[in-house]
Parts: structure tokens; sequence; C-alpha cells
């Protein structure tokens, strides 16, 4: 049977992991890696679509070592407009070849969409590179 001062400190002691995992993001503070926003180099999306069609993005991602590779996209979307972040996955504690490596990734925005449309693909530096796509004239 535990006292109340030994539950206390152990209600303590899982606030506490529960805050520190918190504060980290989405890093375990005790796994070896952790996410990480990838450069962008290049976007490759129609100048023009029809409405109804599929939006297909390229997003060419630079990899600056051999412990870092893509994982996912994060979107913030609206009809008119998509925001993505591209996230990789840095293994920590190895030993990395610093090579640069490049990846394209295709990302599809779902129907609806309006146009003209709005790609927003910002990298680790906060600054993004944008395109715009227009309606197809029939």
């Amino acid at each position: 049977m535990h006292n109340s001062a030994s539950l206390s400190s152990m209600v303590c002691k899982a606030l506490g992991a529960s805050l520190l995992i918190a504060a980290a993001g989405c890093n375990d503070p005790l796994s070896p890696d952790r996410d990480v926003i990838l450069p962008v180099s290049e976007i490759a999306a129609p100048a023009d679509l029809t409405l109804g069609e599929t939006l297909t993005v390229g997003v060419t991602v630079s990899l600056v070592t051999s412990c870092v590779s893509f994982e996912r996209f994060e979107a913030e979307r609206t009809t008119s407009r998509v925001t993505l972040r591209a996230i990789g996955r840095e293994k920590l504690g190895g030993a990395c070849a610093e090579v640069i490596t490049e990846e394209t990734h295709d990302y599809r925005v779902s129907q609806p969409l309006t146009l003209p449309f709005v790609i927003l693909v910002l990298g680790p530096d906060g600054i993004g590179q944008q395109r715009v796509v227009n309606s197809r004239a029939p």
C-alpha cells in the first residue's frame, strides 16, 4: 500500500515526464531520432487545372546527411490554399555521411478546391516557395 507522500511523488514524476514530452513537441526526448523540417529545392505543379481534376504537387527535398530521411508532409489547408512542410526523420548519435541527395515526393490535393489555388511549401528557415495553379480555359 502506498502512503500519500509516495503516491504524490509518483504523480509528480509522471506529470513531469508528460510535460517534458509535451515541451519537446512530437519528439520523444528518449528516442535516438528527431523530426526535422527538410529544405525544399523545387515545387512542381501544373500551371493550370480544370475544376474537378486532381492536383498533384511534386516536392523535391534535400537530405543533407545519410542520417536524414523523408517521413511525411504536414499540411494546413483551405479550399484555395495549402501550406506544406516536408518532415524528415534524423537519426541522432550515429556516424552520418555528409552527402546531399534529393528526393521528390508527391502530395495530392483532394477536392474541393477553388481556382486559382496557391501552394506554399515552407523550409526550415520559415521561408517558402510558392506556386499558383490557375483555371484552365475550356
